[in-house]
């Protein structure tokens, strides 16, 4: 395939760019919308690679010693079909001297050049240095190390990591502990990290998380080496591993992980790793939304790009019922019912709230449509317009309709309009991040205002900014946290504190430094480089207040965490958390969620927890 290509979002029309990657979707950078990239336009797989021969290894580390390390990134993408991350680890690695050729392997019936843990001799040499030595130095180096490798396992196989011998290896005081390298016990040595979830259970940075994760195990000699692991993050162990695909993605319940390759769906136990069951569905899951593929009580549900939404058994993996759609991109849980918005039959464009119950009866369904002021003629809303549910799943919030627009409350009990307000402001489509409910207020957001309304069905515009575009965060004590984009001159990212009552602004957070943040609309992308200013950030209200998390590179890899105070803005004290990692490059760090006051993020595809309380780093990837 090109190295950039173009396609247009199915959600708002804008173009998407390609960048050669060979995940099977991409995020639209103007509504969010997650995009399912054609087969034929994915870059190669594993199993697809071309062999690197000597000359190629040697112009690899011509260009990093020149400092065009972005460029010799793309030769070994050009030249071996690896993704992005993959080959940013292999240069890494080969211009520290932290990797060298290894014999080739067979993959799929295919010649590829893997790479070695080991240290080359010389750490801290220049690699030219390095690699004059490696040829005498290094292969004694492989055989001392093979010989001390098979004496490890050996004596795990005789006694397990309990046995006396065994700790002279594993113990950090034991006397053979700087003999044997840290890499050949470390679970993760060769292993890149993707799409973390925290599987649900656990509540406080005290009681230590289990993370599900998509894996690749760089230098397996299995045939598959992508995996889906459970991690205890107690013990930083891996519990279990299960294989699966570059393509496939998963949702983590408390007893099963779902995986979903293509068609196929797999239900694994998750204290064991163990297949549950196995089906496959009338189509592939649809890339369209985060929520295509969902755990609902004891349902499995999942849209499939036909249109086609099944319930399966979630013990079982027994089909229990299905249901065609027509223009859908969201799934709601409400309860242990699913909520769906799709287009009616007689009229495409008049939205239908339908809510279907665990045994796929149909409990009730209402269209959406209002006037909003200024306008005589009904509008209806879209399947991509902006709505919620709130937490008590017994309201449906809709925001719809240009360029004046409705605030709606239905009430899904009954199917009934509990109360709608018409406004001025133009509503915000195919955004999830829109809209906000806490208790018994919505707030929605979108180019240049804030709506907000309450129980008693009043609506009004609390706030007005000719030059932002505008998405409320979170609400308490009064104070209404937003996140603004500023649109006119220097663009920027800022946060502000808004009395609700009065509509004043009470305190403005600025992002000044490049970068964006991790989560959509506008979400950063690309890699954070050593030589740039960038900042990759994200903010959450927390106990102790508004928590702001930024990534950096410069001056060193570190997470700069501030608690703003929610009624004045100001600081608690920035606590800087120095980060250990030695790539030149590391890609946009991925939230996996919050834990009362702690992050927990993939960077550069290892977990960190930052205690945002403490300022302190809760948890790291040993």
């Amino acid at each position: 395939m090109p190295k950039t290509a173009t396609i247009k979002c199915p959600s708002c029309g804008a173009p998407a760019r390609i960048e050669g990657e060979s995940a099977p979707t991409i995020t639209c950078e103007y509504c969010g919308n997650t995009i399912l990239v054609p087969e034929e336009m994915r870059s190669k797989t594993p199993s697809q690679r071309v062999p690197l021969g000597p000359s190629d290894i040697q112009e690899i580390l011509d260009l990093t010693e020149q400092g065009n390390v972005i460029e010799a990134i793309k030769r070994v993408r050009e030249k071996t079909g690896m993704g992005l991350a993959e080959a940013k680890v292999f240069v890494d690695r080969l211009r520290d001297g932290q990797t060298a050729p290894r014999p080739m392997e067979r993959e799929s019936g295919r010649v590829v050049v893997t790479t070695s843990t080991v240290k080359m001799p010389g750490a801290g040499v220049s690699p030219k240095a390095q690699r004059a030595g490696c040829v005498s130095v290094g292969g004694l180096m492989f055989v001392c190390l093979g010989i001390v490798a098979s004496l490890v396992a050996g004596v795990f196989a005789l006694g397990g990591a309990d046995n006396p011998i065994a700790q002279l290896f594993t113990s950090k005081s034991g006397p053979l502990a700087t003999i044997v390298p840290a890499a050949i016990v470390s679970p993760f040595a060769r292993v890149n990290l993707y799409d973390g979830r925290l599987l649900p259970g656990a509540t406080d940075v005290a009681d230590r998380p289990t993370l599900v994760l998509r894996a690749l195990f760089i230098d397996s000699p299995e045939a598959e080496r992508w995996k889906i692991i459970s991690v205890d993050t107690s013990t930083s162990a891996i519990r279990w591993r299960s294989a699966t695909s570059t393509s496939a993605r998963f949702v983590a319940g408390s007893d099963v992980v779902v995986t979903a390759d293509k068609s196929r769906l797999v239900g694994l136990d998750a204290n064991t790793g163990a297949t549950k069951w196995e089906t496959t569905l009338p189509d592939q899951i649809s890339g369209g939304c985060e929520s295509c593929l969902s755990i609902v009580g004891q349902r499995v549900v999942a849209l499939s790009a036909d249109s086609t939404v099944t319930a399966l058994d979630v013990k079982s993996g027994g089909r229990v019922w299905s249901r065609r759609v027509s223009g859908i991109n969201k799934l709601w849980t409400v309860g242990d019912q699913v909520l769906l918005l799709e287009r009616q039959d007689k009229d495409p464009f008049a939205t239908l709230a339908t809510l279907i119950d665990a045994d796929g009866r149909e409990v009730r369904s209402f269209p959406l449509t209002c006037t909003p002021a200024g306008q005589t003629r009904p509008q209806v809303g879209y399947p991509y317009d902006s709505y919620a549910v709130d937490s008590s799943g017994k309201g449906l919030y809709a925001w719809y309709g240009s360029p004046n627009s409705c605030l709606q409350k239905y009430d899904l009990g009954t199917g009934k309009l509990a109360w709608s307000g018409a406004t001025r402001a133009r509503a915000t489509s195919h955004d999830s991040a829109a809209m906000v409910v806490v208790g018994d207020r919505v707030f929605a957001g979108g180019d240049r205002a804030i709506v907000m309304g309450d129980v008693s069905g009043k609506v009004a515009e609390i706030l007005t900014e000719e030059d932002y575009t505008i998405r409320p965060l979170d609400f308490r004590d009064g104070v209404l946290v937003v996140r603004a984009y500023r649109t006119r001159g220097t663009s920027r990212f800022e946060l502000w504190g808004i009395d609700i009552a009065s509509g004043r602004k009470l305190w403005q957070h600025v992002f000044d430094m490049k970068g964006g943040p991790l989560t959509p609309p506008q979400r950063a992308s690309g890699l954070l480089s050593k030589d740039d200013d960038d900042e990759l950030w994200t903010a959450a209200l927390t106990p102790g207040g508004v928590a702001v998390i930024r990534i950096t590179r410069k001056p060193e890899f570190s997470a700069l965490v501030d608690v703003l105070n929610l009624k004045d803005g100001v600081s608690a004290g920035r606590k800087t958390i120095p980060l250990k990692n030695a790539s030149l490059l590391l890609s946009t760090p991925t939230e996996m969620g919050w834990q009362g006051a702690t992050e927990w993020m993939l960077i550069d595809n290892k977990p960190y927890a930052f205690n945002t309380a403490t300022g302190t780093l809760a948890y790291q990837l040993p």
